[in-house]
């Protein structure tokens, strides 16, 4: 069932939203959209094994107000190991000039608060909400109506970015729903690395609800990484949308690890001859966590090709969720798609829902999937316990090499050595 507390407060947030006049109809349209449709519910089959209820859990009766902008409230990892990347910083859900830090970049390349561009009343040439369809997911038209800023990124054909884009979203509980906007355009054999951090400051929980999307021309490469590491008391909604033209490649790499409740979509549009994509994902839950995960590959050319690998480790009465969807359309010849989905529990009252999809239209295609759910061996934990390994660090040395074929796909060594140490730590408190 929908959460009807949080969905009152999310209406009341659309009537008294003022909304800008540069994508004015498309907001009003998705205005519109929301509140036909609502909040998904276990009634709809794509929401069927995720409960909205953790949403009432929200404080919303609480005054939004402003955070204060501190060097602080970045997170160790960026203040860290990713000090020297370009980051772009939004402290719910607002530009802060003050944490980011650009650099100096090469020529022709934009970077910068989606807002501004906005402002401008050409900006619908720019595409935003051109990919993501506020008609089909109630929750995209939620954002596409409310969202106020979020991050813009454009390279021109033939640039490519030498060193990392950081897109930073803090959450401090002074604002119950933040809607952040990614919008990324890589021009013809351009290539970027994008990674997107969502983290929380403090324990008060908020409804991040957020739409990335991203266009690639010929030949463009996009590392696009969504690091979700949230409050235990937040929910987490993040929507991925990519179309790629011919011979380009997408690497997606999803890590959720934090958050009472989570859900990541992302889907592939293949709309040139030779486009490639790759979707890996991690997801570790323990307590009484929900992580989501759906994704969708649209084979919409001949000679394109797919492989999505994503694996989740779940303990204590944490449940996790992978519905993986392929289409290929009836003129898609010649395509390879394969898909897997693996979870390891470490609890009996820990649970998956997995469930793989192919609608195939065409008859030379190469297409494979396949799901495994177990649990730790116990002749591997055995053995290492009998070459002096304490059942502790077994279990940890384990759980490590289950999903380092994920991590080593990373674009950058600092988030696989964090996700590691993540990792570790989680582990120590199973």
């Amino acid at each position: 069932m929908s959460a009807p507390r949080a969905e009152t407060a999310l209406r009341a947030r659309l009537a008294a939203h003022a909304l800008p006049s540069s994508l004015g109809l498309l907001r009003d349209a998705a205005a519109e959209q929301f509140r036909s449709q609502g909040l998904p519910s276990a009634r709809h089959e794509a929401w069927r094994f995720t409960d909205l209820r953790a949403l009432d859990k929200l404080d919303w009766d609480t005054p939004d107000s402003d955070a204060p902008e501190s060097a602080e409230l970045l997170p160790a990892l960026i203040r860290g190991p990713l000090a020297h990347a370009r980051r772009i910083v939004f402290v719910d859900g607002a530009f802060s000039a003050r944490l980011s830090q650009c650099g100096e970049l090469p020529a022709g390349v934009q970077l910068g608060p989606l807002g501004q561009a906005l402002e401008d009343p050409h900006a619908a040439k720019l595409g935003v909400g051109t990919l993501s369809d506020p008609k089909e997911r109630s929750l995209s038209a939620l954002n596409t109506a409310l969202f106020q800023d979020g991050a813009r990124l454009s390279v021109p054909a033939d640039t490519v970015l030498d060193r990392p884009i950081v897109v930073v979203y803090l959450t401090t509980g002074h604002k119950r729903l933040v809607s952040p906007r990614v919008w990324i355009d890589i021009g013809v054999n351009g290539g970027a690395r994008v990674v997107e951090y969502y983290a929380a400051s403090g324990s008060a929980g908020a409804l991040v609800n957020g739409v990335s999307e991203a266009r690639l021309a010929d030949g463009a490469k996009l590392d696009h990484v969504q690091l979700q590491e949230q409050n235990d008391a937040s929910v987490h909604f993040a929507q991925l949308v990519v179309r790629q033209d011919r011979d380009s490649r997408l690497r997606s790499h999803s890590i959720a690890i934090g958050s009472a409740l989570a859900r990541v979509e992302i889907r592939a549009e293949l709309a040139g001859e030779g486009s490639h994509a790759r979707l890996h994902g991690l997801y570790l839950g323990d307590r009484s966590q929900v992580l989501d995960h759906r994704t969708e590959i649209d084979h919409a050319a001949p000679h394109t090709t797919s492989d999505e690998l994503y694996k989740g480790i779940l303990g204590d009465r944490a449940k996790g969720v992978f519905c993986g969807f392929v289409a290929v359309r009836p003129h898609a010849q010649k395509i390879d798609a394969k898909q897997t989905n693996r979870a390891l529990l470490l609890s009996d009252t820990a649970a998956v829902h997995t469930r793989p999809q192919l609608e195939i239209h065409a008859d030379d295609v190469r297409c494979s999937h396949g799901a495994s759910i177990g649990q730790l061996d116990a002749d591997a934990l055995f053995y290492l316990r009998t070459r002096g390994i304490g059942l502790d660090d077994a279990r940890a040395l384990l759980t490590s090499a289950f999903v380092e074929d994920v991590l080593a796909t990373l674009p950058c060594d600092e988030l696989s050595l964090h996700v590691r140490a993540l990792l570790r730590r989680a582990r120590g408190n199973t």
